[in-house]
């Protein structure tokens, strides 16, 4: 890729924020619209959150120690 391209191609941070904070609030949307949870971390632990707002721990997760334990 020439220089020129790569420099077309650059972000800057609050573009790039704006960005990740769209496909985040897109993929939420999809996977609620097909009946599907979305996870994410929290405290420690694998969350399920699903589209009416409840949440379900599914994985406590003990981060750096590799260890982790099912709810």
């Amino acid at each position: 890729m020439n220089e020129e391209i790569a420099d077309e191609l650059e972000f800057t941070d609050e573009q790039l924020r704006a960005a990740l904070k769209r496909v985040g609030r897109e993929a939420r949307q999809q996977a609620f619209a097909g009946g599907r949870p979305v996870f994410f971390v929290k405290n420690g632990s694998l969350i399920a959150l699903q589209s009416h707002g409840t949440e379900k721990v599914v994985k406590v997760l003990h981060i750096g120690t590799g260890a982790e334990r099912d709810e």
